[in-house]
């Protein structure tokens, strides 16, 4: 697993999104406004970036998933850190941040509840999933012939297509999980223009009473937003960052 320190202060765990890599936290001007007060952690979570690229179905079941979080953490001399999540990074954080006495405080940006996948958003990962594991089950066995492959199909494979599919299909297969199951701190951020998302914030908006999450809208953004314009996120998380305590 690869993984980048930079800063001073509390450690801070930042967990990147579907098809991107820990470097997209710097490209977008979070770790230069993180660095400052907190020591930022970087990483490619596993299928990503620099970071190894297993080709099987259990290698991203979500146990090894989040012990390559701790494990960063770990290396990164963080026995306890906040975590700041966007996306796919923010579903997997959210586990963490239910099973793990180490996680201080938790932001989850463009994440639902309940289940990970919902929605059309469940059905395009099924889909990719149905189409490239069996290609991925033989390549495993040894029978895959890439030269049959359309032309279209044979660059997306050779761009690493079916490690995505097999790390975004395991999301079918984690957990349903609710507010309450969520121990530390924790702000959850959606784009107030991100209809894909809205269903599930009105699902969920009347049950954080008496749970230790907060939503916060962000007026005008959509999902794209929520990441692309890191000064609409860091006005509302890092004051929530700062104010949460240090000590359990």
């Amino acid at each position: 697993i690869s993984y980048d320190v930079e800063g001073t202060g509390p450690a801070l765990l930042l967990v990147h999104g579907g098809g991107q890599t820990g470097r997209s936290w710097r490209e977008r001007g979070f770790v230069e406004k993180l660095r400052g007060q907190f020591t930022v952690i970087t990483m490619d979570l596993r299928g990503s970036g620099e970071s190894g690229k297993p080709a099987t179905p259990d290698a991203y079941a979500l146990d090894n998933v989040l012990d390559d979080l701790t494990a960063v953490a770990d290396a990164a001399k963080a026995p306890r850190f906040h975590l700041w999540g966007f996306g796919h990074g923010a579903t997997i954080g959210r586990y963490l941040a239910a099973r793990s006495p180490r996680v201080i405080s938790a932001v989850l940006v463009s994440a639902n509840f309940g289940p990970p996948l919902e929605g059309v958003v469940r059905d395009a990962v099924a889909g990719m999933r149905a189409k490239w594991l069996p290609l991925v089950q033989q390549q495993m066995a040894g029978t895959l012939k890439v030269d049959t492959l359309s032309n279209s199909d044979r660059t997306a494979w050779d761009a690493g297509v079916a490690v995505s599919a097999l790390a975004l299909g395991a999301l079918m297969d984690y957990p349903p999980l609710e507010p309450a199951e969520i121990k530390p701190p924790t702000l959850w951020v959606m784009g107030a223009a991100d209809t894909s998302a809205m269903e599930n914030v009105k699902a969920y908006e009347g049950k954080l009473g008496g749970t230790t999450v907060t939503l916060k809208l962000l007026s005008g953004a959509s999902y794209t937003d929520s990441f692309g314009k890191s000064e609409l996120s860091l006005a509302v998380a890092l004051p929530f960052l700062l104010a949460a305590p240090t000590t359990p």
